[in-house]
């Protein structure tokens, strides 16, 4: 079952009948991939990103020496790839493959951010939309960044309980383990 695009934070506060509109402005592309196949290949260079419909999606690093690392996966709704599609010839870095049978949707990352002729509304909620969604990831990232970047376990636990404190409103005095 596909989800209904208007429900991503891709297309937030789209109507379907605009999202309709858009798509076929934008060229989107819809492919179907099985368990295993490659969506994205490290070393390439796409100027598409990618909104996972159905199924899910692993986004993996390999090293110099073979090691493979799972970095993430990308669940229905979500986006994935689009740092690098705004990056123009910016090679990946990483792969992404289905973990099952997955339905994704391409648009090319140039289509979205150039504006059509007729300056539609929600065309213009996109691009606010994706820097929203670029800047979450940016946040998301900063803070991994901030909680591992101590040297001890101890340290990148504090890190991290001391911002979920901050965010709860309460101070953790005792945790059960």
């Amino acid at each position: 079952m596909e989800l209904l695009l208007s429900e991503t934070p891709l297309f937030q506060g789209i109507q379907e009948a605009e999202i309709s509109a858009l798509l076929q402005c934008l060229a989107a592309q819809k492919r179907s991939y099985r368990k295993g196949d490659v969506i994205f290949s490290e070393g390439t260079v796409t100027e598409s990103l990618g909104i996972v419909l159905s199924g899910m999606a692993l986004i993996s690093f390999c090293d110099a020496w073979g090691n493979h690392s799972i970095l993430g996966n990308v669940a229905p709704g979500a986006v994935f790839a689009e740092v690098y599609a705004c990056i123009p010839g910016e090679p990946l870095r990483i792969s992404v493959s289905a973990v099952e049978d997955t339905t994704v949707l391409l648009l090319n990352v140039r289509r979205v951010l150039s504006t059509c002729t007729n300056a539609c509304p929600f065309h213009t909620r996109l691009v606010r939309n994706l820097l929203t969604v670029c800047a979450q990831k940016s946040f998301q990232l900063s803070q991994r960044i901030l909680h591992t970047s101590f040297k001890s376990i101890r340290g990148r636990l504090m890190s991290y309980f001391s911002e979920c404190a901050k965010a709860s409103g309460s101070s953790w005095r005792t945790i059960w383990v």
